[in-house]
This record gives C-alpha cells, structure tokens and sequence, in this order.
C-alpha cells in the first residue's frame, strides 16, 4: 500500500481532487482514510485569487476534510519570499488571496498607483485590463524582457480552448531571468498531451554564447502593406544593427508568407464563439464586448472553413522553416505602432476596427509555434516603449534567448524611472 511508504501527502486541487464545482470520484474517501491513518495533509495550488479559508471551505462544501492551515498557495509563498528580503510595500495585479497574503505578512498593499511600491506583484485577477497593466507597468521601468517559447515547451493545464493557437512564456525583466523562468515552468506535465515530454535543458547554460557569425534577416514590414511609426521603424533599425556589430551577417529580407490574417480571423473567432457557449447566458453581458463581437461572427463560420483555416497552418509553417534555412533568426519590430490609450480595442480615429489590425508581427509566429521574444529597443518621442521581436526556427528557443541575451549586452534595456503622463 503506497501510504505505509510515507509519512504526508501534497494534493494539488482542481483537476485532482474536484473538477469545477465537482468532486474527483473517490477523492474524500481517499483523504478520509490518510487522516485515519495518522498521515500528515496538505493541499496546493498555484492560483493566488483565493485565501486558504476559501479553498478549505470549498473542499469541505465537496465532502473533503481540509483546514486552512493545510493549504498552501502560490500568494503564500510569494508572500514570505518577499518579507524575507525585507519589502514593505507592493502594487498589486491580483484578486483577495494575494491581497491578503501580503497583507499578512506585514507588506503594505498601495492601490491607486504603483510608482511608490517597491515592487509590483502579479497573480490571478479576474478584472485584469490594459488600463491596471499602464499602471503597474511604470514601477518596473520599462524594462520587460517576454519570450513566447516553441509551442509545447511549457505545459498548460487546463488547456486553454484556443489549444495550439496559445503560447505560454515568462515575462521577466532581465533576459537571465527569463531563460531561468522558462527553465523552470517548462518542466514536463503529463496533463498536457500536446506538450514536450523530453527533460527541460537549463536555459541559463549557453546564453552568452553570443550571434557572432549568424545569419539574421531583418524584416521592417514582415512582407506586409503595413504602416510602421516612424520612430519605432528608426529603433528597430537601429536594433538590428547592434547586430551587426555583435558580428552577425545582417540583411533585409521578407519570408514569403500565406495570408495570415485569414488564418488567425478564422480560428479566433471560432473558438470564441465555442468559450461564449460555454457560459451562461445571463452573465455574457459581463464579457468584453469586443469578446463577444468575436463570438457573434465565428458563429458564421463554416465547419469546413475552420478546418481548412487549421489546415493552411502547416502552409505557414513550411513557409518559415524554409526561410531559416537562409537564415538563422529574423528581427522585426514587434509593433507597428505605439501602446494605445487604455480601455481601447484599437487606436481612437484610426481605421482599425481589431486587434489583429495592430498586431501583424505577431501572430504568425502563434500560427507557426516558433519561438520568438521582444526586447526593449528604444522610446517614441511621446516616451513609450518599442520592442524589437526575434524569432528562431522551431523549438531554437535557446538560439532566440542567446540573441536576446547578447542584444541586452550591447544595449542594456532602457527604464522608464517614474510614471508618465
């Protein structure tokens, strides 16, 4: 009997003991008899929105047995990681468990703005929008390194219902640390079928090898009719010849690609459409109504056309690997325009009428899986940032961090050292 092999057990909760508002079958029973058994009980989760009274209530309202000092959440942890270096104060991106957790542990909670925190803390939040993301972005100086991995590196559990279209990466604010995040979450997950089931590598190793003597493209436009800021196409240009001087044979070049645009409209809004029946009908009206708009048009499309759209992926895909066998990386910018005002789907007064209208750069790489990262290049005269995007061939994720890394060398990202107006 394993439970006369040890002495605690550690239960990760949804999925595991419950699913949604149902118990897993045969889940109290089995907790049931641990705790006659004398066995020590802990229940873990790393979702920081709710407190451990929340979860232990939960799990007894299922039949489950459970105090709150058993439960172990990712708000505690982050709670005491922060009061053991000595923070006082944070902005917080997150729903009452993570609130509370900090509060606890003697931090103080700022609300309002972030430019007086030390450090701004970020959880599960149900009301996230652009607008709470303007005002916790300042606080960490502009400086924000992101890497979208080849897809499957980091298992996703649930699965998100837009399935090979969603790439999970860190968010960090040094290129180290963002190889030593993915590091980290890319570990494998059996209760993801589509992801790596290979050991992930440490991808702190290798990233100084530098781009001396690759072959990169830099494309301005992506081979598209697309009008870029004047500012952000003169940092990105001037970006990529930081890679030049890094010692990498740099030229202009275009991958031939499909139309992308159909693809990524198509599945989009199909699948929104999917996520909205899913939900009541009573509280759609709380959805974002650009959300629901998605929805309202894939419900028009075609059972043939979705599978099509899926089909014409590999189209792409073929397209790049093609293209990287000339070249090693490809830059682009990775907007081409400024941050937008908050609580906005499109720029006010353009001609745009989506957000695929303003992100032309990126999501063909969502459609081909590769990996590719934005690194800070640069402010607009209006101070916004500008990201320059690199992207490798498939699953080169730690080819696209060596670049990221060696770039953040030669042109150590720039701060934005308070909030601006």
């Amino acid at each position: 009997m394993i439970a006369d092999r040890y002495d605690a057990f550690l239960f990760d909760l949804d999925g595991v003991l419950y699913r949604g508002a149902q118990p897993i079958e045969g889940a109290a029973g089995t907790l049931a008899t641990l705790r006659r058994l004398g066995k020590g009980l802990a229940f873990m989760t790393n979702n920081s929105s709710r407190t451990p009274e929340a979860i232990a209530a939960h799990l007894t309202g299922l039949g489950i047995e459970a105090r709150p000092d058993e439960v172990e959440t990712s708000a505690l942890a982050t709670a005491e990681l922060l009061r053991s270096r000595a923070i006082a104060s944070a902005y917080v991106v997150g729903d009452e468990g993570l609130r509370t957790a900090l509060a606890a542990a003697g931090l103080t909670v700022l609300d309002g703005t972030a430019a007086a925190a030390e450090t701004v803390v970020v959880g599960w939040d149900r009301g996230f929008d652009y607008a709470e993301l303007a005002t916790a972005y300042p606080n960490a100086g502009g400086e924000y390194h992101f890497i979208g991995r080849a897809f499957g590196r980091v298992p996703a559990f649930p699965a998100s219902p837009f399935s090979a279209l969603a790439h999970i990466g860190p968010i960090a604010r040094s290129v180290e640390d963002t190889a030593l995040m993915l590091s980290i979450i890319g570990r494998p997950d059996a209760r993801d079928f589509m992801a790596w089931n290979t050991p992930c590598p440490d991808y702190t190793i290798g990233l100084a090898r530098g781009v001396a003597g690759m072959r990169i493209a830099y494309s301005p436009k992506l081979g598209l009719d697309v009008h870029v800021d004047p500012d952000i196409a003169s940092a990105c240009e001037k970006a990529a010849q930081t890679f030049v001087e890094l010692g990498a044979n740099v030229e202009v070049a275009d991958p031939k690609l499909p139309d992308c645009r159909a693809i990524i409209d198509t599945l989009w809004k199909a699948v929104a459409t999917f996520i909205r029946n899913g939900i009541p009908a009573d509280q759609r009206m709380q959805c974002d109504c650009g959300f629901l708009r998605d929805a309202e048009m894939g419900a028009k499309v075609p059972t043939g056309r979705y599978i099509a759209a899926s089909a014409e992926r590999a189209d792409v895909a073929l397209a790049m690997a093609r293209f990287h066998e000339d070249y090693d990386l490809l830059l682009t910018p990775q907007m081409p325009l400024p941050a937008i005002a908050a609580g906005h789907d499109v720029p006010p007064g353009s001609e745009m009428n989506h957000w695929i209208d303003w992100s032309p750069f990126t999501y063909p790489f969502n459609i081909t899986q590769q990996p590719a990262a934005s690194v800070p290049c640069g402010f607009t005269r209006d101070s916004l940032p500008i990201g320059l995007q690199i992207v490798g061939p498939s699953h080169e994720d730690a080819r696209v961090l060596a670049a990221a890394r060696a770039f953040e060398n030669a042109q150590p990202f720039a701060r934005i050292e308070a909030a601006r107006n």
